[in-house]
């Protein structure tokens, strides 16, 4: 007998069925869903992306230039800090403040720097060393490569105490010492050395001559004759957003580290690759770079004459490159002749007029000019004269040039960057022959005394001038039985000096029993001179007279 209650699950298939079939489907649109939503993301991220490398606008507006490269300003010292992985960079720290020095003395630290005035705005502390006699402080460094040229070495000092030789500083072993006419009173000294050209390493040294001192170092700074120092960079963030300098190159070298000055406090921020600088928006910023020490190991060589490519990467990989070329001096010299009345004298026009800078917005902001000749006041020794401007009149009026010798010009012009070129660099001095023209004589002047004529001739600045042939003449005897007899009638001007009587003088004498009468002195054009001279044995002396023909 079959039962009356069937079980049937066709209907529960059915709505099972339907249910798996809408779960699945709710599925795959919320999938679709979410693909179409991390794809718009995405899409939208990089839109985000390069919209703001499109929006990054920074431009290298001015390149500033400096002979001298810091070894050590004791604000700090560059430090790799290690925090993982992620958080590795080099900073300014002061955990290490002594930067490579090494002591024989008591105590050295780095303190406080007290500096007043302009000094003061970019310095915070200094290095203060307190020791004996013949203790010293050490550093060694890398220098730029040198040809046997002098290089100069500056810094600013005090001492506690003053006097002649407090302290000595010495240069791979060459000494200088350092004089303090007060004590505790900063003072900036420069010094010369002949560094050799094999030199790869040097040893810089300050060494107390006595017991009990005390000195304070700040700005050590090294400089070489053939490079620069350090460069400036004037970067501007034209952007509404900030933007990350991530690397710094000058002339194909990435910086390890560059320095900023922040404009609303004192001292210096350094920054690198892992810990870069961060611009504001519509922000300028000046980023120092230290050829000598900021490139790691050796430095980097910039000759003065170089082009300079400078290149800035930001944290978004946008590359802002520029090239600063230096201006290129050119010069026109033409001697010209005046009249003077009594004689001609010539003069230089100096002309730099065709000088230019080829950068194209640039433009050559000075002009300077410097004249070499050998002057034989001075024994015959080099004398340079200066002038500045386009266009000059270069008067040699007051030297007496060493005939033979040549006269030397040589232009230095800068740019609007502060780029500078000389012709002496580039295609050599401007020579030009030597005369006496440049220094004419213009004045004649004479006395007599005790049987004795002298003669001084001098030129426009009343200093006189050698070599100058005087010619004398009697014009009048008092007796024509017993006329004026002298030595010689004629003699050259010799001698040096400021033109006061005893130098640059000519000399002739009577001779014995000469008599009395009227002595013309006569040299070239000048207006001539007559002198009264008495009878040998009754001679006095006689007033100058100045007439003319």
């Amino acid at each position: 007998m079959k039962s009356l209650f069937v079980k049937d699950t066709s209907g529960t298939s059915v709505i099972v069925g339907a249910m798996l079939l809408i779960i699945i489907t709710v599925t795959a649109a919320t999938s679709v869903a979410y693909i179409v939503t991390s794809l718009q993301q995405d899409i939208a991220e990089k839109e985000s992306h390069t919209t703001a490398i499109e929006l990054e606008e920074l431009e290298i507006t001015k390149i500033s230039l400096y002979p001298a490269a810091c070894i050590d300003d004791f604000e700090g010292v560059s430090v790799f800090k290690n925090y993982g992985t992620q958080n590795c960079y080099w900073t300014l720290s002061r955990d290490y403040p002594y930067s490579g020095w090494r002591n024989t003395t008591e105590t050295m630290e780095v303190v406080a720097c007290e500096v007043e005035g302009e000094e003061g705005k970019k310095s915070k502390y200094a290095f203060k060393v307190t020791g004996d006699a013949d203790e010293f402080i050490n550093k060694s460094f890398v220098p730029f490569q040198s040809s046997g040229e002098e290089v100069e070495l500056s810094f600013r000092v005090k001492s506690s105490l003053a006097g002649d030789g407090v302290v000595e500083v010495s240069l791979n072993g060459e000494r200088v010492p350092i004089n303090f006419p007060a004590k505790n009173k900063w003072q900036k000294n420069t010094t010369s050395f002949s560094l050799g050209s094999e030199s790869e390493f040097s040893e810089l040294r300050f060494t107390l001559k006595r017991d009990g001192t005390t000195i304070y170092l700040d700005d050590i700074k090294f400089s070489n004759p053939s490079y620069w120092g350090e460069v400036e960079l004037a970067a501007r963030n034209l952007n509404i957003r900030k933007t990350t300098l991530k690397e710094v190159a000058v002339k194909n070298h990435f910086a390890r580290t560059y320095s900023v000055f922040s404009p609303t406090s004192k001292g210096k921020a350094v920054f690198t690759r892992a810990h870069p600088y961060t611009m504001p928006p519509r922000s300028t910023a000046s980023l120092r770079i230290n050829l000598l020490t900021d490139f790691g190991g050796s430095p980097v060589h910039l000759k003065t004459t170089d082009p300079i490519e400078t290149l800035l990467i930001t944290g978004l990989g946008s590359n802002f490159a520029d090239a600063f070329a230096p201006p290129v001096p050119v010069a026109r010299v033409q001697v010209v002749t005046e009249d003077l009345g009594v004689v001609f004298r010539d003069f230089l026009v100096l002309d730099a007029s065709e000088s230019y800078d080829p950068d194209p917005d640039g433009f050559v902001t000075e002009f300077n000019w410097t004249v070499y000749y050998n002057d034989s006041r001075v024994g015959g020794g080099e004398t340079a004269h200066y002038q500045t401007g386009k266009k000059v009149r270069a008067g040699l009026g007051g030297i007496n040039p060493v005939p033979g010798e040549a006269v030397l010009i040589d232009l230095k012009v800068t740019d609007d960057t502060g780029m500078v070129a000389k012709l002496s660099q580039i295609s050599g001095n401007i020579s030009v022959p030597a005369s006496q023209n440049f220094n004419p004589p213009v004045s004649l002047r004479a006395s007599y005394e005790a049987g004795k004529i002298t003669v001084w001739v001098n030129d426009t600045a009343g200093r006189p001038v050698e070599g100058v042939v005087v010619n004398f003449v009697c014009i009048h005897n008092d007796n024509s039985s017993n006329p004026v007899k002298l030595a010689q009638s004629s003699a050259t001007v010799k001698g040096g000096g400021s033109g006061s009587e005893g130098s640059g003088h000519a000399v002739v004498t009577q001779e014995e029993g000469s008599g009395g009468g009227t002595v013309r002195v006569l040299s070239g054009n000048l207006p001539y001179v007559d002198v009264r001279v008495e009878k040998l044995e009754h001679s006095k002396k006689s007033q100058s007279l100045y007439s003319v023909k």
